[in-house]
């Protein structure tokens, strides 16, 4: 993994990751990227999965993951405290963009996404996983009924992964539960990279949950390299 001024690269043999900072807008990736295309969904926290086969100026398309196996298409996602995750077939050579707030993970959002990428021909077992920056536990505190709905989006959830604070609210770990949730989908744990910064507590990143309506958001985006 390689950080620069605009985010964090992870270069594979046949694809390229890369998690967004601050100045990670669209204008700024176009730039540095020149050589991609780019493709966006109107994200509205959702749990809907659609393919993206060409690039599209303006997220038209409602969705919170897409997926494809156009080489050069890179998949934008925006994020401030959301989970951006990011799934590649070396195999099949397909990619997929995710974007899980605390809805899309109750919602089942990324075991969908992985669930399309099967009947698109891909295994469970062929897929790596990539969890950027987003609000992790320590800085994550929910009503009791969030909580609820996150503890029941995964099976055997992790008792470790929540902690009561005061009446009626608790802290809840996204980063276990996306986890647990790759899991039950058979993605071996040993290819998920997790970047593993607080977005909250971390200035280089935009923070919902620190800056309230004057947060912004920040591009990640996966890309299938150029075929011979």
């Amino acid at each position: 993994m390689r950080e620069t001024a605009l985010g964090f690269e992870i270069q594979l043999p046949d694809a390229l990751v890369f998690f967004g900072k601050r100045d990670a807008s669209v204008l700024h990736l176009q730039q540095r990227y020149s050589s991609l295309r780019w493709a966006r969904v109107r994200q509205t926290h959702s749990d809907i999965v659609v393919p993206s086969s060409s690039p599209s100026a303006e997220p038209l398309t409602e969705a919170d993951a897409h997926f494809s196996g156009t080489p050069e298409l890179a998949l934008l996602i925006s994020t401030a405290d959301c989970v951006p995750i990011m799934l590649h077939d070396p195999r099949r050579k397909i990619v997929a963009g995710i974007h899980a707030g605390w809805r899309g993970v109750a919602s089942r959002l990324l075991p969908r996404t992985i669930e399309r990428l099967v009947r698109e021909g891909s295994e469970p077992a062929d897929l790596r996983a990539f969890i950027g920056p987003h609000i992790q536990f320590p800085s994550f505190e929910v009503a009791d009924e969030v909580a609820g709905q996150l503890i029941r989006s995964c099976r055997d959830f992790p008792e470790s992964a929540r902690r009561s604070l005061r009446a009626g609210q608790q802290l809840i770990d996204l980063n276990a539960i996306v986890r647990r949730q790759l899991a039950e989908c058979a993605v071996n744990p040993a290819t998920t990279v997790d970047l593993g910064f607080d977005t909250r507590t971390d200035e280089r990143f935009h923070s919902h949950r620190r800056d309230r309506e004057q947060s912004g958001r920040q591009m990640s985006f996966i890309a299938l390299a150029k075929t011979d």
